[in-house]
């Protein structure tokens, strides 16, 4: 099952260190660090985070891990 971490940079640090360990051992795993955003990303810089998001997430359809095209210009 392909997984997405999204974290933010300025998340505390025993957040930021769990990500890195899921990403280290999950086989199918992109790690994404959101710059300027904290650990209450999702409520705080909804836009931001929900570029990251696949379309089909709330209909449990697998996807391929999404690049925001703020990423690809």
């Amino acid at each position: 099952m392909p997984v997405l971490l999204l974290g933010g940079e300025t998340s505390p640090a025993p957040v930021r260190a769990i990500n890195a360990l899921l990403a280290s051992v999950l086989p199918r795993c992109a790690s994404v660090t959101l710059p300027g955003i904290g650990h209450m990303g999702p409520m705080t810089h909804v836009e931001e985070v929900r570029e990251w998001l696949p379309e089909a997430a709330s209909l449990g359809a697998a996807r391929p891990v999404p690049t925001p095209a703020s990423a690809i210009a």
